[in-house]
């Protein structure tokens, strides 16, 4: 899921409903005291779809799955922040591992932070296990 930049894409043109702004979601995920890592956030820069006039709007539902904690903290955030239901943006915490409760997760990262996962996160671990959590 990561920043949910392309999720909330997908909501938008799918939906076909102009309150799933992307760029209202950016603005909104981005402004925070907290540090988020912004390597990524202006790498591909985003252009607007724009949904014709003619087009009903429907129902859709978008489904994130985000392992770092401090990154779906945040997400949740900024759903509420931006008034969208469960049953519109499905967000679940979750890093999957071969085997149960073997996946240790970092919590350092800055909020966002992509290309690190699990092998990254148990090298980091095994060096700072206290700011871990599996």
């Amino acid at each position: 899921c990561n920043k949910a930049f392309d999720a909330m894409d997908v909501l938008h043109v799918a939906s076909r409903d102009n309150r799933f702004d992307p760029m209202k979601w950016r603005n909104e995920f981005l402004s925070t005291e907290e540090q988020v890592d912004n390597k990524s956030s202006g790498a591909c820069p985003r252009q607007a779809v724009t949904i014709p006039g003619t087009a009903a709007p429907q129902k859709a539902q978008v489904y994130c799955i985000e392992a770092s904690p401090k990154t779906f903290k945040h997400l949740e955030k900024t759903k509420a922040k931006v008034g969208y239901l469960d049953d519109e943006l499905d967000l679940t915490n979750l890093a999957v591992a071969l085997d149960p409760g073997t996946a240790p997760v970092f919590l350092g990262d800055p909020i966002g932070v992509s290309q690190n996962g699990l092998i990254h996160w148990k090298r980091i671990c095994t060096k700072f296990p206290d700011s871990c959590t599996n």
